[in-house]
This record gives C-alpha cells, sequence and structure tokens, in this order.
C-alpha cells in the first residue's frame, strides 16, 4: 500500500510540476495538491494502524510484553492497564480482538497470531475476577 500511494503521489507531483511550466491552470492545481494530500494522509493511516496490530505477544500473568507490526521494539502494558476485550470485527466477520487499555490506547490482535485466542480466553478470565 505504501508504495501504491507513494507511487501515485510522485506520479502526479510530476504531472503536476510539468503543468506549471506549461501555464497555470488553477483547477488542475488544486486537484493535484488535494491528491497529494489524500495520498499523505493514506500513508499516515497505514502506518498509525500498523503500530496498533500485534504480531507477537508473551504473557506471564501479570504483565503482557508485545511487538506491533510498526514498531520491533517490544513494549510492555501491566494487566491492570486493561480496560476491557472484545470482539474485533470487519465487514467480512470476526477479524481477532481489540485490547483497550485505561488510557484509551487500543490495540488488535488477529486470529493468524498464535494463541491470539488462548490469550484473550486468558486475559478475560483474569479481567472477570
Amino acid at each position: 500500500m505504501f508504495l501504491l500511494f507513494g507511487g501515485m503521489g510522485f506520479m502526479n507531483m510530476r504531472l503536476m510540476i510539468a503543468g506549471v511550466h506549461a501555464g497555470p491552470n488553477r483547477a488542475i492545481l488544486f486537484f493535484s495538491v488535494l491528491f497529494i494530500c489524500f495520498v499523505v494522509a493514506a500513508i499516515v493511516s497505514q502506518v498509525w494502524f500498523h503500530r496498533r496490530i500485534i504480531s507477537e505477544f508473551h504473557y506471564d500473568g501479570s504483565t503482557l510484553q508485545f511487538r506491533t507490526i510498526g514498531l520491533q521494539e517490544p513494549q510492555f502494558r501491566p494487566l491492570a492497564d486493561i480496560a476491557y476485550i472484545r470482539e474485533w470485527k470487519g465487514k467480512g466477520g470476526p477479524l481477532g480482538y481489540l485490547l483497550q487499555f485505561q488510557d484509551k490506547q487500543k490495540l488488535y490482535l488477529e486470529f493468524s497470531v498464535s494463541n491470539a485466542i488462548a490469550l484473550a480466553n486468558r486475559l478475560r478470565t483474569h479481567l472477570g475476577s
């Protein structure tokens, strides 16, 4: 997605620069700048979302250690910080679990991550007690 949006933005920038040399056309310039803003927003939203998808985790009973797709450094959160866990659903049905913390940070745990269902069940049991 990054390459697609980046390539589209690069092509649009080249066309915009070529259009400036041919003569000013405010409508084309406006839509070109608007498109560049859309491309930047799409790339930023992808980076933001990848920083919230858990790719690997370790659970020791009191602390959740995890890595996300966007950040490879391990992060630690005590279980007391978890506000709730619920199913994460997309247009095609359930995708995994949403973990929301007391500070409103959200993390997404996909079913494809090994032992995701077991972790969600253990965390729900811990939160229920």
